[in-house]
């Protein structure tokens, strides 16, 4: 259910996972519009250089979670799915 900690750990997914395409777009502005962490693209900086390597812990954390509680793995799916939903929502 929406109080599962799967079905918050697979909205984290979908929040965390939007770092690695904020470090892409980060480079486009850095490049295109002159913009930095610093001044006025933090958000898409995400962690920096450690972006990868906290992603890499975070779905190994997710994994881990995901085999221990099997009975959760639906809700984790739920939740991505309605994060995801939820940002197209306010996006459209």
């Amino acid at each position: 259910g929406n109080e599962s900690t799967g079905f918050l750990l697979g909205a984290m997914y979908v929040i965390e996972g939007s770092t690695l395409g904020g470090r892409f777009l980060y480079g486009n502005a850095n490049k295109v519009l002159g913009l930095n962490e610093i001044n006025g693209a933090s958000y898409f900086a995400a962690y920096g250089s450690d972006t990868g390597t906290k992603w890499k812990a975070f779905v190994a954390a997710l994994n881990n979670y995901a085999a221990a509680h099997p009975g959760e793995q639906q809700d984790i799916i739920d939740g991505a799915n309605f994060t995801f939903d939820s940002f197209y929502q306010v996006l459209s």
